[in-house]
């Protein structure tokens, strides 16, 4: 798997909501949700790249590629996206910088899905120098946290030039 791809998962919605009986927007607005689509995200994209998904979920990476290659798998949501270790993100968690770059450290790159385009998910690898550089210039916040349309506007200036 490069950096600097991207591509489209897609699923059968019609499927989905069938084999889950429930209606399609209820399966659209199940999946929609990062947390709940990050599993589903980690096996697809190791199925893609020819590889496999973590052994365990401490692991600082996600899938391991067929090349040997580590990656963090991770959902572009409505309410944006996190380059920072999920351990200090939330109600009572703080954000380290420390952490942040230990990551990146223990990663070739990120696959960045968004799950706002489910069942039709884009996604793109992106290098851990490219995070890196993007949270060094400031363009992650100080909190290596971005909004729907930031994340956007960064993947576009990275793919398209």
């Amino acid at each position: 798997m490069r950096t600097n791809t991207f591509g489209t998962l897609k699923w059968d919605i019609n499927e989905l909501a069938a084999s889950m009986h429930i209606s399609e927007s209820e399966a659209l607005e199940f999946f929609q949700d990062g947390r709940r689509l990050a599993f589903l995200l980690e096996y697809r994209i190791a199925n893609v790249f020819g590889g496999k998904r973590s052994d365990s979920e401490r692991l600082p990476y996600d899938v391991v590629c067929g090349e040997g290659h580590k990656w963090e798998v991770r959902s572009l949501t409505k309410s944006g996206l996190h380059f920072a270790p999920s351990n200090t993100i939330g109600s009572g968690r703080s954000f380290s910088e420390d952490a942040l770059y230990s990551k990146l450290d223990s990663n070739y790159g990120y696959v960045i899905c968004d799950a706002m385009t489910f069942p039709h998910v884009t996604y793109w690898c992106v290098s851990v120098e490219t995070i890196r550089a993007w949270y060094d210039a400031g363009k992650l916040g100080c909190r290596a946290h971005v909004s729907h349309k930031r994340a956007l506007q960064l993947l576009c200036e990275q793919f398209d030039g």
